[in-house]
């Protein structure tokens, strides 16, 4: 987060820089704590436009679509959350 951002301008600002496109911000469907690396992770669930090009910034090789039921572990629990979510907020620790 830059100083006087909100964590929505953050979201919107890092979408806009890493992957070239501006999201449609949706609500935070999940927040969780990963122990291997200390840190609280929050997901917000976001829409891309179908019809926009995905342009990677410098800090990135490569991207891909998965199909969430291509997933495992984290990702798969995190992702899954996300899209069936409906009003509460997932927590787990990892």
């Amino acid at each position: 987060m830059e100083p006087g951002e909100t964590i929505t301008d953050t979201i919107a600002r890092e979408c806009r820089e890493e992957i070239g496109v501006d999201v449609a911000l949706g609500p935070l469907t999940g927040w969780y704590f990963h122990s291997a690396v200390e840190a609280q992770v929050g997901i917000f669930r976001c829409d891309v436009p179908s019809d926009v090009e995905i342009v990677l910034s410098d800090e990135h090789d490569e991207f891909r679509w998965e199909a969430p039921e291509d997933l495992r572990g984290v990702q798969e629990v995190r992702v899954t959350a996300a899209l069936s979510y409906r009003g509460e907020l997932h927590a787990l620790a990892f």
